[in-house]
């Protein structure tokens, strides 16, 4: 192991020389025997030291490394320099010839690691490229001296042969000769591998197992082989813990057993929660290969063998170890060795794990309990060797560290080495018992062969193991035990076999992969003999695991099928795989025996070829062959044509073998082979027709598409290849075409033959027409046919070249390009054919594009000459081309092509149909031959309500062909449109009689009614629509109408078609109004076809009337709602919304608002609240929604014009009043878009051409007719809806309410049983924007709308009109229904209106009024009991009466009323309860007025008198006569009742009466003089009381008094106020203000040069003062809460955190100075800032202004605060500031720091931009200490910079000339400033709000440098700007 690890770092060590020095190590390999030395020690060298030797190699052959991207100098040399300098000829030359071809074969035939296997090739490669021509010939001969391994080596010589094949192909002397050589080989070893793997034992089960299972490898082999199955897994990073079995432990080290043997090449350590009391120092790591037990190890060190030894530093944490030379370990161990120890930490005080006492290290016994402090904490053990381990020798818990160790690794085969003869005698007894567990699995393995051949038998005989049941695939996961020992070789018979196979079938059958437990198949096999039906359980299966297995787990297979799967997929693999382990570990143990006695066995070498039996190896290797042998052929190698018998073989195997990839290979080899050979061509295709042929006649076997799958596929591979013999390949198909046409009448032939026949022929014919030259499809002439059955048998004049040979020889120039005129008017037949037409009307709209541009393009006389030219000889081919007869050129027979009809509605095979079509579409790609077709699919349409669903894909196909509209004017023209109308009525008839007769239904109903509706739609071209309009719209009403009918037979192509047709309806009925009146017309014809007992066909109808009349708004698709709780009342509301956002088309979000409160109450378990609309509120975009709202409505109206429709709209819900009143806005309903002045009789036009063609009538009989049926309302309600919507469409003009008004339509007797039932149940309907509408306001409007028309109708119209309003019961039925409307105030009105409109002229109805009213009329019997049932009776007679219309036919009710004495009780009844009839009648505020005013009955009475006096003069003359004083009087009286308004309407109702409105008029006049006279005393008197009087100008003075001189000190306080008391220094002078503020830490300068930033404190306020009394205060009453959190509720909710003092005028400086000190305190508690002083003040001014400067938020820190806020803050901070200067007495030295630092020098700029203390700093100093004129002196030396600080610049600038220009005085200058600041708070906070308007309005609104300049008065002294930064940037570089 030293040696090899020494080797390995050697040549390491080599590498890496020679890839620096490759000429180097090129001249020492040339000079030296060093290549033939690496290549002796390649043939024998380990795996460690592979890619070194082939690395080595590389560099020295030609000078770059395997994974170097230049290229080799060595291959651009000539012959001559390679002769003389390539090292490849040395090897070559000097190496032994066996040496090197047991070099090439261990690492291009044996190597089992791909990535070796390329780097040889790459050798190889470069051996090649640098030899000269004769060793290249040299290297190629000795290479192919293995070609006979390459069986053997199966896909590993996958580089070998590419590198052969290469090398072969390209030396020239190979080339000189023949390949033939070569290409007979690889023949020889195709056939001598092909005739192996045919004669395999395991082949024929291989071959039948591809149809039905995907074979990814082969388990039934009896050698397993590890090229084809490598159970190896790739080396990966395993987790110590995952792979250890067990552990054994000591004080210092970690022994592990590992469950299996791994190579390692990299282990990993990682420490973690190190402690330094103790740390690992040094430590050395073991690893033992030997399987012995562990207490064995732990005993013996002799058995250990180091792995590596390492030294750690004290603070490293992590360790990793590379091994160049993997070690293989069954257990490692790790000891550590040296450790670091803290002494001081060591002897500190430890805690007793039992008492927790602290007891002292020494000496460890816990002195109140006596347990041991140094036991493990884990599982309390004590180490008596050691007394403080470092590992616990129990557990291996490590106090001091946690070790988590991981190592890259793979599993391999290892045994323990044979060291003596006792370890040979172990190793013989070993192997004995893996052969004997080998043979077990082996004959498993031979009896799940057995039941396999039984399956796939059991499938070719259509038979299954458990009867043909389908069963789905089972979804169990569960392991599988079937048996857990094989049975005996005897035992393999039939039954056994048998048994198998139905317990697996059983088994998955029952969902249950455990088939050993089937006491059938264990009483079969022997008691005891169960065997394993290994594997890990059905979601091996499919190899993808539950998720592939879940998803195959919905599809149906076969018993059988679905047993033969898992037989194989999982039991079988198993069984190979436990097979492939052992017979591995038996050749690890062979190998050590070889190296015990290596001269008793011999090997394999290179003298000898040994064979594998794998299927797999010799299947790659024919794959390689045949790779090899077409690269070869291809090179253009001289060979003899390939025989029949090659072929045959070849044609055989491509049928025969077990593998797919091998099936391709050879396929494509075969048409490869016979490419450009027509005689090898006419042999394989005769074949193929000779096998197809055979198993279409066969009658013994009816799966012909299964049998003859492999011939078709190979015909279609020969037919995808195109070459010079495409016709031969091509007269076969067609031949088994024809005979599959022959036989169309069984439908097994249909389906196998012509199916894949279909396929080829259309991918062929596509191919032709994507442009091969040779076989495009040209239109035929007269005279030129195709002679098919000469074709077919191959008579040479039939042939394709013969039949080109024959079409004309001219091909004329393309009609586009010729500006031709239009066609002679020839009476030739030629003229009119379809395709003459076409071409005459391209012709002639491209001519009139072209002949413009042409005239005027053309200037010269030789363009003229070439235009005349090419227009005479393009005359002549025109009538040339017109007279060629075409009508012969194309003839289809629908009776010879029946055939055709089939395939198309084949209904056995979509895929047959689909073909069909295609092939269809393909052919119909000549514009002939396209409508030829699409005649002969019209003669097809006759039979399409046959075939069902099975017309899907000759629909398409028709649909497809018919998409333009000039093919679709031709179908109409052969009558297409009439054939599809009249099979839809038919279908639709047949679906109608279905639901009368049963019940069972089919989901392929309906298919044919949806192809055609689609096929109707393709068809309704605008010249149809224009043409056909009145036939095609009834077909299409009809229709639609019809399949609305449906309902028990309804399927979803049903419901498809019936969207198609309505949308064909909405675009035919959506154009001119022409069109719309047809519409309506036949809408009415429709519906007077309608049978009574349909109510579904009238709602439809209607609704699309309505959207004609009035087009509504387009209504919203799916969008996303939102319900989130009000956040203020989180404690009030229980639960929560959980599934945000939620789909408007999910139960519960609509229609309405309230079905949203309601899904919230039933969600939220809010039940009280679910019936009751008035306690909870819905908000959207702030606004309060009613709950009669459409949630649509809201979303498309209040949520998208705000917020678009991405956001899902957001509701929120909250409780009624719970945190107050609402403030919000309340949306009750939403404006129509209509609303405003609109004339009626143009918006509503259309609804006029419904009343004209009888729609009124149609509308009335289907509201009489839903009245003579059982009432159910799902049916009721939607048609009495939309009945009542387009009457009221029809109601607002004046033509529809003259219909109406008509007496032979008695509307309003049809309308009145409706408005019973409406009043009955109180129906409701949602229409639009409008939201719920009460379909009882909708009756009446239109009964309200046309009887006040009738009031204007002539006495003899108005009789007859009277005739048909109703009858007496009808009145009754109203009467007793008015109580429904009691809480709907409006509707009552318009109820009681339209009840009195129907008794106007009629004594008998209205005396029935008044009959049922009067008990009312007694007022004083009310007023003694005023009981609810009395006044719900005024209540209705007051309404009555007040609704009465004016004129002469409702006067006669005001006349009745008057003869029975109704107006008098009124009046008799004010004359009893008035005090005084005459004047003076008193004061209005008496009592006794008063008493009058409280009666109950005197307001129902004032209301009476209004409505009987409105319009009609006698009853004015009543009430005027006797109690207009009275009434006048009770105008003037205040009540809850409002009688002052009722008697006020009483007298407007008499302003129409001339002569009584005059007395009103006067009884006023003198009430209000009378109140005036009473009004000046009245306030002569308050002013004389108030000491004031009247002038002579009647003006107001105020007389002198000390009052008003007392009043003036009560002023409002005009400076800062306490926000808690509100009181400022006026009335608190001596109290301490401050401002909240919040201050946290922050970097100072983020540009600072200094690795560690300087941190200082910003601070800012929303600029609320309090007193600090009345804070300090505050927080002692709020002791719950912190004293911050209770200062924000003053501070409008702002985060604080600290209080900045004020200096008032009147303030004790030491009260000053003692909250200053407690701000201080604040601000080093929130910032952990401890030096807060002038600097820190000066900075915290600083960034504050920044903040300005750069437009940063103020409040993302403290959720309040703007601009203005801390604008105003600013003065104080200085203040703050200015304090501590002024009391330090620094302002001399800080004024010096400036002024130094204003001269300073221009170089120093640079370092001074990024320090803390810069230019704004000191620009902050100096306002402080500097007058404005002294700042303006230095201000223009250094401060133009861009915007952030210009603005900076600008606020200082500010701060001078607006907030401190007032500043005066002598003395210093920051003692004047401060004293001014601390004396004007007022003045402060209006020039800091000055400040902030300059700053917004010109600061920030400055675009450039100048801009901000003019603001800052520093435009005159700089110049130009521009100029002035250039010279400013030059200075500084």
């Amino acid at each position: 192991m030293t040696e090899l690890i020494a080797a390995v770092y050697a040549t390491t060590t080599c590498i890496d020389i020679a890839t620096q020095r490759s000429a180097s190590w090129q001249t020492h390999c040339k000079n030296e025997d060093a290549l033939q030395f690496l290549v002796q020690v390649g043939c024998t060298a380990d795996d460690s030291l592979t890619t070194s030797i082939l690395t080595l190699l590389k560099i020295a052959i030609d000078g770059v490394p395997f994974d170097s991207k230049s290229e080799s100098t060595m291959s651009r040399m000539s012959e001559d320099e390679k002769s003389l300098k390539s090292l490849a000829h040395q090897v070559l030359d000097t190496v032994e010839k066996r040496t090197f071809l047991e070099f090439v074969k261990k690492y291009l035939l044996e190597h089992s690691v791909l990535s070796t296997r390329w780097q040889a090739h790459s050798l190889m490669l470069g051996f090649f490229n640098t030899s000269d021509c004769s060793h290249q010939l040299k290297l190629v001969n000795t290479m192919w001296e293995l070609w006979p391994f390459v069986p053997s080596a199966g896909t590993r010589a996958a580089q070998f042969v590419d590198i052969l094949g290469y090398a072969t192909l390209n030396n020239d002397d190979l080339k000189a000769r023949d390949l033939r050589q070569q290409v007979n080989f690889c023949i020889s070893s195709i056939e001598a591998q092909g005739d192996a793997l045919l004669s395999h034992p395991n082949a024929n089960i291989y071959a039948s197992l591809v149809p039905f299972v995907s074979v990814d490898g082969y388990y039934l082999e009896s050698e397993p082989c590890e090229v084809c199955y490598n159970i190896d897994k790739p080396y990966s990073v395993q987790k110590l813990n995952s792979i250890k079995s067990d552990a054994k432990f000591t004080a210092n080290s970690q022994i592990v057993k590992l469950t299996s043997t791994l190579s390692i090449i990299r282990l990993s350590i990682r420490l973690t929660e190190v402690k330094k009391a103790r740390m690992i120092k040094s430590m050395t790591i073991y690893y033992s290969p030997k399987n012995i037990p562990i207490v064995e190890l732990k005993n013996k060190p002799n058995l250990w063998q180091m792995a590596r030894k390492v030294s750690l530093s004290p603070s490293q944490t992590e360790v990793k170890l590379d091994f160049s030379v993997p070690i293989v370990a069954a257990n490692i161990m790790f000891e550590f060795l040296e450790f670091y120890e803290n002494v001081q930490a060591s002897a500190e005080t430890l805690q007793c794990p039992r008492c927790s006492a602290s007891v002292p290290a020494q000496p460890g016994v816990c002195s109140n309990c006596g347990e041991n402090v140094y036991q493990c904490h884990k599982c309390r053990a004590i180490n008596y060797d050691e007394r403080d381990p470092f590992i616990c020798h129990q557990c291996g818990h490590c106090k001091y560290a946690k070790l988590d160790i991981s190592v890259l690794a793979k599993n391999v085969v290892a045994v323990d080495p044979i060291e003596n003869e006792e370890d040979g005698k172990k190793s013989e007894t070993a192997v004995s018992s893996l052969l004997e567990k080998a043979d077990q699995t082996y004959k498993q393995q031979q009896y799940m062969k057995a039941g396999l051949e039984s399956m796939l038998q059991s499938i070719k005989e259509k038979k299954s193991m458990a009867g043909l049941s389908m069963a789905p695939f089972p979804t169990s996961s569960s392991a599988t035990t079937v048996a857990a020992a094989p049975p005996s070789a005897s035992m393999i018979g039939p039954a056994a076999v048998s048994t198998y196979a139905s317990a697996a079938a059983n088994a998955l059958n029952n969902n249950n992969i455990s088939v050993g437990s089937i006491s059938a198949a264990n009483a079969s096999m022997g008691a005891g003999n169960i065997m394993t039906l290994g594997g890990p359980g059905v979601q091996a299966l499919t190899g993808g695991g539950p998720s592939t297995l879940s998803h195959a787990a919905g599809s149906l297979v076969l018993k059988n099928v679905q047993s033969l799967a898992y037989c194989y997929a999982i039991d079988c693999k198993s069984s190979y795989e436990e097979l492939n382990r052992i017979m591995r570990k038996v050749g690890a143990y062979r190998r050590e025996m070889l190296k015990v006695d290596p001269v008793a066995y011999t090997l394999d070498s290179v003298d000898t070829v040994t064979y594998r039996r794998c299927y797999g190896c010799r299947a790659s290797s024919i794959t390689l062959s045949l790779k090899l042998l077409q690269a070869l052929i291809t090179a253009g190698s001289p060979r003899d044509p390939f025989d029949l018998s090659f072929l045959s073989f070849l044609l055989r195997l491509s049928q025969s073998a077990g593998s797919t990839a091998l099936k391709e290979q050879v396929k494509n080899a075969l048409c490869f082979f016979v490419k450009d050979d027509p005689l090898a061509t006419s042999q394989l295709t005769d074949m193929i027709n000779s096998r197809v042929s055979s198993a279409l006649n066969r009658g013994t076997w009816n799966d012909v598409s299964f049998e003859t799958s492999e011939e078709i596929s190979l015909l279609s591979s020969l037919l995808g290849m195109y070459d010079s013999c495409w016709e031969i390949k091509l007269r076969s198909l067609m031949k088994i075409f024809i005979q599959a046409v022959d036989r169309l009448r069984t439908p097994t032939s249909s389906e196998a033959g012509l199916l894949s026949c279909l396929k080829i022929i259309q991918t062929f014919i596509r191919a032709t027409q994507s442009g091969e030259p040779d076989k495009l499809t040209i239109v035929p002439v007269q005279g030129v046919h195709v002679d098919l059955q000469g074709w077919l048998r191959g008579d040479p004049d039939a042939a394709f070249e013969n039949w080109r040979k024959r079409l004309p020889k001219a091909k004329p120039k393309p009609a586009s390009l010729l500006p031709l005129p239009p066609p002679p008017s020839s009476s030739s037949s030629s003229a009119t054919t379809p395709i003459a037409k076409l071409v005459k009307e391209s012709l002639a709209k491209k001519e009139a594009n072209v002949r413009k541009p042409a005239k005027l393009a053309m200037k010269n006389k030789p363009e003229l000459r070439k235009t005349y030219l090419i227009q005479k000889y393009g005359r002549r081919w025109v009538e040339k081309f017109y007279k060629i007869d075409t009508t012969e050129s194309v003839n289809f027979d629908s009776k010879e092509l029946s055939w055709l009809k089939t395939l198309l509605f084949c209904p056995g095979s979509v895929q047959t149909r689909t073909f069909s079509a295609g092939l269809l579409k393909d052919l119909s790609q000549n514009p002939e031959r396209r409508l030829k077709v699409m005649e002969l699919l019209t003669t097809f349409m006759e039979d399409l309500p046959i075939y069902g669903e099975s017309c899907r894909e000759f629909m398409e196909l028709y649909r497809e062909l018919a998409g333009t509209s000039e093919f679709a004017a031709f179908l109409n023209a052969k009558g297409a449109l009439s054939i599809v109308c009249k099979l839809l009525d038919g279908q639709i008839e047949k679906l109608h009689h279905l639901e009368t007769v049963t019940l069972h239904s089919d989901l392929s109903q309906g298919v044919a009614v949806f192809e055609l509706s689609k096929l109707l739609s393709t068809l309704a071209i605008p010249s149809v629509r224009r043409n056909k309009r009145v036939s095609l719209l009834s077909t299409v009403l009809g229709g639609y109408l019809a399949l609305k009918r449906i309902r028990l037979h309804r399927t979803r192509p049903i419901e498809e078609a019936q969207e198609i047709l309505l949308q064909l309806l909405e675009e035919i009925t959506s154009g001119t109004e022409e069109e719309t009146k047809i519409f309506m017309t036949v809408c009415v014809e429709t519906l007077k076809k309608c049978p009574k007992e349909d109510l579904a066909t009238p709602v439809f109808v209607f609704e699309r009337v309505c959207s004609l009349i009035v087009h509504e708004e387009s209504d919203v698709a799916e969008f996303f709602v939102t319900l989130d709780k009000d956040p203020q009342q989180e404690d009030f509301l229980q639960g929560r919304m959980l599934g945000n956002p939620y789909s408007s088309n999910e139960a519960g979000i609509g229609p309405l608002m309230r079905d949203i409160k309601n899904k919230i109450c039933t969600d939220c378990e809010l039940v009280a609240l679910l019936e009751d609309d008035n306690g909870m509120e819905l908000l959207v975009n702030n606004k309060i929604m009613s709950l009669d709202l459409p949630v649509k409505e809201v979303y498309k109206k209040l949520w998208l014009p705000t917020n678009g429709p991405t956001d899902p709209m957001r509701i929120v819900y909250r409780m009624r009043g719970l945190l107050g009143d609402a403030t919000e806005e309340f949306v009750e309903s939403f404006a129509s878009p209509n609303e405003g002045q609109e004339d009626n009789e143009v918006t509503y036009k259309l609804a006029k051409v419904f009343v004209n063609c009888g729609g009124l009538k149609v509308v009335l009989n289907s509201l009489e007719n839903l009245l003579n049926q059982p009432l159910v309302m799902s049916k009721t309600k939607p048609l009495i809806g939309v009945s009542l919507k387009l009457l009221g469409y029809c109601a607002k003009i004046t033509s529809g309410r003259d219909a109406l008004l008509a007496p032979s339509l008695s509307a309003i007797q049809s309308l009145l049983p409706v408005l019973r039932l409406c009043l009955e149940y109180d129906l409701t309907s949602i229409q639009g924007s409008s939201g719920v509408v009460h379909l009882t306001d909708q009756i009446l409007e239109i009964l309200e709308a046309v009887l006040a028309d009738s009031c204007i109708l002539d006495k003899k119209a108005y009789a007859n009109f009277a005739k048909s309003r109703g009858s007496i019961e009808d009145v009754r039925n109203l009467l007793l229904l008015s109580d429904k409307l009691k809480a709907r105030q409006a509707t009552m009105s318009m109820h009681f209106k339209v009840l009195a409109g129907l008794t106007y002229t009629d004594k008998v109805k209205m005396n029935l009024i008044f009959d049922s009213f009067k008990d009312c009329f007694d007022f004083l019997k009310f007023d003694d009991d005023p009981n609810a049932d009395f006044t719900n009776q005024l209540d209705h007679i007051c309404t009555l009466v007040s609704n009465v219309e004016t004129g002469p036919y409702a006067g006669t009710f005001k006349d009745l009323a008057l003869e029975r004495k109704l107006v008098d009780a009124c009046l008799e009844y004010i004359g009893i309860r008035a005090p005084f009839m005459k004047p003076p009648l008193g004061r209005p505020d008496s009592d006794e007025w008063k008493e009058m005013a409280s009666k109950p009955a005197l307001k129902y009475v004032l209301r009476l008198l209004a409505g009987f006096a409105t319009g009609h003069s006698a009853s004015q003359e009543s009430v005027g006569k006797e109690c207009v004083y009275v009434i006048h009087q009770l105008e003037q009286v205040s009540s809850d009742e409002h009688v002052g308004s009722l008697a006020e309407n009483v007298l407007e109702a008499l302003r129409s009466h001339d002569e009584i409105w005059k007395k009103v008029e006067a009884a006023r006049r003198a009430t209000r003089e009378e109140k005036k006279r009473m009004a000046m005393a009245m306030r002569q008197r308050q002013l004389n009381t108030m000491g004031m009087k009247t002038n002579e100008k009647g003006q107001v003075t105020a007389a002198t008094s000390s009052i008003l001189e007392q009043m003036e000190d009560l002023a409002e306080e005009t400076g800062l106020i306490c926000v808690i008391c509100r009181e400022g220094y006026k009335y608190q002078p001596t109290k301490v203000l401050g401002i909240y503020t919040f201050s946290k830490r922050c970097i100072l300068e983020e540009l600072e040069g200094k690795s560690r930033k300087s941190y200082g404190y910003c601070t800012v306020s929303h600029f609320n003062v309090v007193h600090i009394d009345c804070h300090m205060a505050a927080i002692r009453l709020a002791r719950s809460r912190d004293e911050w959190e209770s200062a924000s509720l003053q501070n409008a909710n702002t985060r604080c955190n600290g209080l900045i003092p004020l200096w008032g005028p009147q303030v004790p400086e030491s009260a000053f100075a003692a909250c200053l000190a407690r701000h201080n305190a604040y601000l080093q508690e929130a910032t952990g800032h401890r030096d807060v002083g002038f600097a820190s003040g000066v900075h915290d001014i600083k960034l504050l202004l920044q903040r300005f400067a750069e437009e940063k938020s103020f409040h993302e820190d403290t959720g309040g605060g703007g601009p203005e806020s801390n604008m105003h803050l600013v003065p104080y901070l200085f203040h703050t500031a200015l304090y501590v200067l002024n009391t330090t007495r620094l302002a001399t030295k800080e004024m010096n720091g400036v002024d130094k630092y204003m001269t300073a020098a221009i170089p120093s700029w640079k370092e001074d931009a990024t320090s803390v203390d810069g230019s704004f700093y000191h620009l902050i100093v100096s306002l402080m200490v500097h007058t404005p004129e002294r700042s303006k002196q230095l201000a223009n030396a250094k401060y133009a910079h861009y915007r952030p600080g210009m603005i900076f610049l600008g606020l200082i600038h500010g701060l001078y000339t607006l907030v401190f220009k007032d500043v005066t005085g002598a003395g210093e200058w920051s003692s004047i400033l401060a004293d001014y600041i601390r004396k004007n708070d007022e003045p402060l906070v209006k020039s800091t709000s000055a400040l902030l308007g300059m700053y917004q309005q010109k600061l920030l609104a400055a675009t450039e440098l100048s801009q901000i300049l003019e603001a800052l008065e520093l435009k005159d002294e700089i110049g130009d700007p521009q100029q002035f930064v250039t010279d400013l940037w030059a200075s500084l570089a």
